[in-house]
């Protein structure tokens, strides 16, 4: 039985997420979590205009005014566990 993303996304420790990101124009590959290092602070899921969203911690991003590396994948193509 195939997992689900969300569902590799929440059992994996950290893991490798590969989706399109209008940004950069091409398909990046990041490495991430589930929960915010160092607490207890889940990523999400949600719907927009029928696309999937996952907020998750990009342990490689640059920190935003508050310090946070969260980022959003849409529809992401692939999950890597680490």
């Amino acid at each position: 039985m195939n997992k689900t993303i969300l569902e590799q996304l929440i059992e994996a420790n950290n893991f490798f997420i590969s989706y399109y990101a209008k940004k950069h124009n091409k398909i990046i590959k990041r490495f991430g979590t589930w929960t915010k290092p160092d607490t207890d602070i889940k990523g999400k899921h949600f719907i927009s205009k029928g696309k999937d969203v996952f907020v998750y911690w990009d342990f490689n991003a640059e920190p935003n005014k508050n310090g946070n590396k969260w980022r959003m994948a849409t529809d992401p193509l692939k999950v890597e566990a680490e």
